[in-house]
């Protein structure tokens, strides 16, 4: 089958055609904008560094001197503890310390 050499020439005419209509166009300035975008989820707040308290000694909390989730700096007194186990102890050792103190002492002499 022939092609007709005057079919081509339209053809090609209607081709440069649609490109050169494809491209003229009006074209639109870009605008640089803020994105301004609100968008609520749930989650959980982790504190950067956290540490357990344990105490040396048995007794109980007379005073908490912080509130929960304030900033304290290292050695800043936390809580005031009272320890009766411990109080009742120390004066078990210090009446045995007088009872040593005040015994006899005997007069012995090394000869």
């Amino acid at each position: 089958m022939r092609r007709n050499r005057s079919s081509d020439r339209y053809l090609a005419i209607f081709a440069c055609a649609c490109a050169a209509w494809a491209q003229s166009g009006v074209l639109a300035p870009v605008v640089s904008k803020p994105v301004a975008r609100t968008l609520d989820l749930p989650g959980e707040i982790q504190p950067y560094l956290s540490v357990a308290l344990h105490a040396k000694v048995r007794g109980y909390v007379e005073r908490v001197l912080v509130d929960r989730g304030s900033v304290v700096k290292q050695g800043e007194l936390l809580a005031e503890l009272t320890a009766p186990e411990l109080k009742a102890q120390i004066a078990e050792a210090e009446s045995k310390a007088q009872a040593a103190d005040s015994g006899p002492r005997g007069n012995w002499r090394a000869t």
